[in-house]
């Protein structure tokens, strides 16, 4: 008979409730298999290459029959012979160790079939399974959005809630043997049935497995024998490099998971402390065959005891090996081992018990062959391998981290033995060896030393090996490289950066690891009893006053937020709060008090362990009094609404604590009766504490509880007076959503309560037009409500219950000051039913296009849907969008649709498009979105616009019109309800560029500080630099060129006394002149070296060529080129003299060289211009572009211009830097072998000089020539010589003397 296991499984193989999928390949399809398929993948048993694939495809007539090929024996079920022969190749799981039980069995298949695997398998079912969600989200592997770090947070947000809840927490590693070779086909076939594949492709794969042929190559060739399945020796598996082997481990896997949660005794379940929705469950999390089940006690306030624990940790690993077993697979029991954490407690702190203290084992029996193994149990502090890191259940992953310092150790040998040019080093560092490290620290809590540790000689190594000095200034290492600097990765700021991003973004999909996520935060703020949430302001309290909190996950991410003043803002975030007038935190008053940590803990143990947050959980009902048991400690703890963390009865010196902070803090004075200072006034919401005796405040019916906890009487009030009751009318009920305590007298059979303390709900008033109804809207919908005119709310109404189709046309605009938005809705017969415009919120420099497009078309939506709100109108609304950006046509005409992965929840202007999303998916709007070409007027007469382009160009006039009717945009403005939750850097939301913004509040201060002491500069100067330009040309650069800006821009060039550290004995002084002085990086470009000269003038008359080709104001191309050249010459720059007749831009031209002197004409070769030149050019531009048809705006603006300038300047610097190196070695093949072989001539010289310094042997053996004799040797002769003279003694320095004594 079937065990329990095998028919819940068998019960979830039934069909889903999901449409058949389709099966039709389409030629485009094969066209982008194959062009985006790595020729180099070994495919075809045939031997029919990959290559001739991709060769037919770009002929339509081959791409047919290709396609044809593949949709005829799909449609039928039916393979092509070919297809029934594999080719098994074996590939080293150790490198350098084959043995048998050790390789990697890789299946090569023909490219065609392989190619309908990848098409119908690999992408099309898994996205069908997706968007009608028939995978279980505990398995991370092969999906689409999901990534291993998925796996290692839901860990870490597990223990997480374990060490702050005090929770008991077990779980058992499963160690899977062949994953794909050992799945059952037909049981395989059964799961995609299940979820919506067609019964013929499930024939085709089928017959293809029962029919295939294997056969093993290996460097010898291929085997001639072959083996394949019979009825005798059924060969199971699907195929380990197939197109359906992930996709199908990943649906049969996932109805393993579903049949385990069925019947698991227990699960791992983080709660949330309110009991919200939030709160997860899960018993299996799975990365492919990398599969953890656990099992806790956190769904109740009272622990269970560690043997039960085990118990259920056994029961749920026996019933995953049996789920495993039905569907082929086989646990390898001597490699699984479990952990086990539960806390012993040592004054008001618990320990992780050792397995000495819990003795005790888990068994699982092989179902195939019955025999029994002890799994191997880990100490709580033990580390263990989890998808590659190494994890512990308690501790700060010091094991891990020595996993690290070893890593690093490495790859910077590998670094110095390798050949890498300075370019390659680069990319190794950026794209390898960070990589390599940057994978695990999401999911750690290291702190900022012990990660700055870590980087020191990792960052040391790779600066020397890519061509900058070792001691380069740290604070320009790290800073982005859009303000001149190297742009290196930092360890602590990326695990920071992406820390953030990962809870954002899970936060918003409210998945199983966003709730998690939700859950540890409430239960961390619980046990801080602070109002204010412990991500957001996160300044405004100390760290050092937060140590008694656990430093979890979370208390991380608010470290770092510290450094670059962030805050994570999310509304809906459960806090502690007031429960009555005047009530107040008790942490929080007492932490503005006490400031050593020790007592705080000692005093959060206190509250923690009688469960209360306000001063209404230990006051008494009249709200006077602090009721004496709760200041002496002689109680039980208090019956809760909130789960809270366990914690064991505090010692004395914490109830001594406790007294002391509560009396100084809230009490008139510390004798009885325990007066409070501040009394308390009416109830305003229900008390989180349960209190014995309540009363509905609206019925005036008395609740008492019986003596079985949870369980009430019920009493009505009396009709003679309400606030008594009769004792013989008590009835059971369960309590009402609101009710507060009350004091109660009894009197023989009657029951009589004291005055009801609760403030009365606010009444509301009726709600009997539009605009009252947008008034009590969220404040963020208000503002893209505020500015539309409408001839009449009752046309439009009309039209939407006629079932008219509405016309839509919004249009963005973005500008320096800010950007603005427009719309205008009408009927299909161009009856104008409303219009609308406002401004785009954000940061200004953040701001873009796409941003104003987003808010035009979702107010408009917006207003449309609340008009069907207020009027109650039930139709679907069918609306034709236009609008000019194709990536707003793209997400309106896919909101419908479920977005993964965990970028696309961060990417730019989420917040806008996630209100798009909202209310597009609420299904009462139907929104079909077609682009059009913007500004048609400039090129069209207006007869000969069409419609929609008309409806575009009035858009357009009514954004350029709100920046005139509506206010600027605001940087600090409400958020929307649909985000959920957002960074804010210094108040300002995070709308757009997250990575860049953090860096730039991390840095920019720094580097500020750094250039204006070195140079002078005040914040305004600072800020009249055009960065903007700056970033978009360096961008670009190639590397040599980039790397010498970094140097130059930093002014670490070695020149000078710095040459010192690249060449011993190097002259500091330049060689093109006789300068007196050091040569320094402004001396490079002032020498007075007439062919250095001469060459500078050209490079600058080239840049003054170039800029003449891009329409240049002559001007001020002759102010620059005057002002450059006489600072290459020393003398003061000119100001610019205005025209007779002065237009806008030469007043900008007379500030933009005002500006550039104060950040120093020193600076302009290394692209620090003044965005007045810029300006100064785009107002000549647009002045000019109206007389002159050969200046195109689209090519001619700001811009453009602005990167042009910055790319000459910097080939000037970097061409006259070329040329003093080739003064140095030479400008030509004669020259450099002139000065090489003076050189060498001088080491050889000093060699000679200390030649009576060296050994006897050493001198008899090199020195036999005169030096005279000897320096008329070649280059070669004399290089040969010399390394020959340095390899002679250094072997006599490493050569021990020989002992000597007497006797």
């Amino acid at each position: 008979e079937l065990h329990e296991e095998a028919k819940k499984f068998i019960l979830n193989l039934r069909r889903q409730e999901s449409p058949i999928m389709s099966t039709t390949i389409t030629d485009d399809e094969v066209f982008n298999l194959y062009t985006k398929w790595n020729e180099h993948t070994s495919t075809s048993p045939s031997q029919f290459h990959l290559g001739l694939y991709k060769a037919l495809i770009h002929s339509s007539h081959i791409l047919s029959i290709l396609t044809m090929l593949m949709n005829l024996p799909l449609k039928h079920g039916t393979p092509l012979r070919r297809w029934e022969h594999s080719t098994m190749c074996m590939i080293e799981k150790d490198i350098g160790s084959p043995k048998l039980h050790r390789l990697r069995l890789i299946h090569l298949f023909e490219a065609d079939m392989n190619g309908i695997a990848k098409i119908i398998w690999a992408r099309r079912f898994i996205y069908h399974c997706q968007d009608h969600n028939l995978l279980h989200q505990s398995q991370h592997g092969g999906l689409p959005g999901f990534e291993t770090q998925h796996v290692l947070l839901k860990f870490r947000m597990t223990i997480d809630s374990a060490h702050t809840m005090r929770h008991n927490l077990a779980i058992n590693n499963n160690d899977a043997e062949a994953c794909y070779d050992r799945i059952i086909p037909a049981v395989n076939g059964v799961s995609h049935l299940s979820k919506g594949m067609p019964l013929n492709a499930i024939k085709l794969q089928n017959t293809i497995l029962l029919n295939m042929k294997y056969s093993v190559r290996t460097a010898h060739g291929t085997s001639e024998a072959s083996w394949q399945n019979s009825e005798k020796d059924p060969k199971f598996g699907i195929g380990q490099g197939g197109g359906w082997s992930s996709p199908g481990w990943t649906s049969i896997s996932s109805d393993m998971i579903k049949t385990h949660e069925q019947v698991a005794p227990q699960g791992m379940t983080i709660q949330s402390v309110t009991g919200s929705d939030d709160s997860t469950s899960r018993t299996v999390d799975a990365y492919v065959d990398d599969a953890n089940n656990g099992v806790n006690d956190g769904e109740s306030q009272d622990g269970v005891q560690y043997p039960i624990l085990l118990e259920q940790l056994e029961k749920s690993s026996q019933q995953w090996e049996r789920i495993l077993q039905i569907t082929g697979g086989n646990l390898n029991l001597k490699k699984c081992f479990c952990s086990l954490l539960t806390w012993e407690w040592h004054g008001e702190c618990p320990l992780p018990k050792t397995i000495i203290e819990t003795p005790g084992d888990i068994k699982i029996t092989n179902s195939s062959t019955g025999e029994s193994s002890t799994i191997t149990r880990l100490n709580p502090e033990q580390a263990f391998k989890l998808l590659g890191v190494w994890v512990q259940l308690y501790g700060t992953m010091t094991t891990h981290y020595t996993t690290l310092q070893e890593k690093i150790r490495d790859l910077t040998r590998s670094l110095c033995a390798s050949n890498l040019t300075h370019n390659e080093a680069m990319i190794a560092y950026k794209r390898v060896a960070f990589k390599k490290l940057e994978y695990s620290l999401p999911m750690t809590t290291y702190t900022k030393n012990e990660l700055d540790e870590l980087q020191k000689p990792f960052t040391r190594t790779f600066l020397s090996n890519s061509g900058y000095h070792s001691r380069f200034p740290r604070a320009l290492v790290y800073a982005p490289e859009r303000y001149g600097c190297i742009g290196f990765d930092n360890l602590y700021q990326s695990r920071g950066i992406l820390q953030i991003k990962y809870l954002i973004s899970h936060v918003r999909q409210r998945d199983d690891l966003g709730k998690s996520m939700i859950c540890v935060m409430e239960q961390t703020q619980l046990f801080s009893g602070l109002s204010t949430p412990l991500l957001q302001l996160p300044s405004s309290i100390p760290v050092t006053k937060l140590k008694y909190i656990p430093q979890g996950w979370l208390l991380t991410i608010r470290n770092f937020l510290v450094t670059f003043n962030g805050s994570i803002e999310f509304p809906d975030q459960w806090v502690p709060s007031s429960q009555r007038e005047n009530d107040s935190v008790l942490m929080e008053q007492i932490m503005q008090r006490t400031k050593s940590p020790t007592a705080l803990r000692r005093i959060n143990a206190c509250r923690l362990y009688l469960r209360v947050n306000t001063v209404a959980d230990i006051s008494d009902v009249t709200g006077k009094f602090i009721e004496e048991k709760f200041i002496l400690g002689n109680c039980n703890p208090c019956a809760s609404n909130l789960l809270w963390p366990r914690q064991f009865y505090p010692p004395s010196k914490c109830w001594t604590a406790w007294k002391t902070a509560i009396t100084a803090t809230f009490l008139t004075s510390p004798a009885k009766p325990f007066e409070l200072e501040r009394p308390l006034g009416k109830w305003t919401r229900n008390p989180d504490r349960i209190f014995h005796t309540v009363v509905d405040p609206m019925t005036h019916i008395l609740y008492k509880e019986t003596d079985i906890p949870g369980t009430y009487h019920k009493y009505s009030p009396s009709q003679s007076h309400r606030r008594r009751y009769n004792i013989h009318t008590a009835e059971p009920s369960m309590l009402p959503d609101t009710v507060i305590p009350v004091q109660y007298k009894v009197h023989q059979d009657q029951i009589s309560i004291s005055t009801i303390y609760f403030r009365s709900p606010t009444i509301q008033p009726e709600i009997n037009s539009f605009t009252l109804f947008v008034s009590k809207l969220p404040e963020a919908y208000q503002d893209l409500l505020r500015n539309i005119t409408s001839p009449s709310e009752t046309i439009l109404v009309n039209s939407i219950q006629q079932g008219d189709q509405l016309v839509i046309a919004s249009d963005g605009s973005k500008k320096t000051s800010g950007a603005t938005y427009g719309w205008i809705l009408e009927t299909t017969s161009k009856t104008l039913l409303a219009e609308g415009m406002g401004p785009v919120h954000g940061k200004f420099t953040s701001l873009t296009s796409h941003r104003a497009e987003l808010y035009g078309i979702t107010a408009v939506l917006l207003y449309v849907l609340q008009i069907c709100t207020f009027f109650q109108l039930n139709m679907v609304v069918t609306i034709v969008a236009y609008c000019d950006n194709m990536e707003c046509v793209h997400k309106i005409n896919t909101s419908l649709s479920t977005m993964k992965g965990t970028s696309r929840y961060i990417t730019a202007d989420y917040d806008i498009e996630s209100l798009l999303r909202y209310i597009i998916q609420t299904k009462r709007i139907a929104v079909r979105a077609e682009w059009v070409k913007s500004h048609q007027d400039d090129t069209k007469e207006p007869e000969e616009l069409t419609y929609n382009a008309e409806l575009n160009i009035a858009a357009d006039e009514l954004a350029e019109y709100a920046y005139a009717a509506c206010p600027p945009s605001q940087e600090k403005f409400p958020p929307f309800p649909t985000t959920i939750i957002s960074l804010c850097i210094d108040g300002i939301r995070v709308t757009s560029k997250l990575k860049n913004q953090i860096e730039d509040a991390i840095h920019l201060d720094s580097i500020r500080a750094y250039r204006s002491n070195k140079y002078g500069w005040d914040q305004q100067t600072w800020e009249s630099i055009d960065w903007y330009a700056f970033e978009l040309s360096i961008k670009h650069q190639k590397p040599g060129l980039k790397r010498f800006l970094h140097r130059f821009t930093c002014e670490w060039l070695p020149v000078g006394a710095r040459t010192k550290f690249y060449q011993h004995n190097q002259n500091a002084k330049c060689v093109s002149c006789n300068s007196i002085h050091d040569e320094s990086c402004v001396h490079i470009f002032q020498c007075t070296n007439q062919r250095r000269r001469t060459h500078l003038i050209t490079q600058v008359t080239s840049l003054m060529t170039l800029l003449t080709k891009r329409h240049t104001y002559r001007p001020l191309m002759k102010i620059m080129q005057q002002n450059i050249l006489q600072w290459l010459k020393g003398d003061q720059p000119s100001d610019f003299q205005l025209p007779t007749h002065p237009s806008t831009y030469d007043y900008t031209i007379q500030t933009a060289v005002s500006e550039q002197t104060k950040i120093g004409w020193n600076h302009i070769l290394k692209g620090w211009i003044s965005t007045k030149w810029t300006i100064a050019q785009d107002e000549y531009y647009e002045e000019r572009c109206k007389i002159d048809k050969r200046i195109n705006r689209k090519y001619h603006n700001k811009t453009t211009w602005s990167k042009t300038v910055i790319h000459g300047l910097h080939d000037i610097a970097f061409s006259t830097w070329k040329f003093r190196n080739k003064d140095i070695y030479g400008h030509n093949k004669q020259e450099e072998e002139h000065i090489a072989l003076d050189k060498m001539k001088s080491k050889v010289r000093r060699a000679y000089e200390r030649k009576h310094t060296f050994p006897a042997k050493i001198q008899w053996r090199y020195f036999t020539r005169t030096i005279q004799d000897r320096v008329n040797d070649s280059v070669h002769m004399l290089q040969a010589w010399y390394e020959n003279l340095k390899t002679a003694l250094t072997a006599m320095e490493e050569r021990p003397f020989p002992a000597t004594g007497i006797g």
